[in-house]
């Protein structure tokens, strides 16, 4: 059992969702750009850690509590922004399309507004 007393409030169903989906997103971005890795290894690299970031601060925030939770999903809020801008950059160097970018993409708006409500 949780002792909510100590740590901040659980992450909601919908919360949960995006906290686990920010993985897949990272994986799939990354595998989108599959063949441009070599091309751009920066762009790919930075895509995965800002993903992967939104997971790890959602997940150390859930266990922290006043300003330090708040902190930490400042963060992942910013990493999802920055996840949306590799993956419009990589469209725009012509990595990848729009239509295989605009689902994650979609995905990295969806991640911050969650992580907005969990802020206010």
């Amino acid at each position: 059992m949780r002792d909510t007393a100590s740590r901040g409030p659980p992450l909601g169903d919908d919360d949960a969702e995006h906290h686990l989906g920010s993985d897949r997103l990272a994986h799939a971005g990354a595998a989108r750009l599959g063949g441009h890795r070599e091309q751009d290894k920066n762009l790919a690299r930075q895509l995965r850690d800002s993903a992967s970031s939104v997971v790890g601060n959602l997940g150390e925030g859930e266990n922290r509590r006043g300003g330090h939770q708040r902190e930490r999903f400042e963060t992942a809020y910013g990493s999802a922004g920055e996840a949306r801008v590799w993956l419009l950059a990589a469209a725009g160097l012509g990595y990848v399309s729009q239509e295989t970018v605009a689902p994650l993409a979609d995905w990295a708006d969806k991640a911050r507004a969650v992580t907005w409500k969990m802020m206010h």
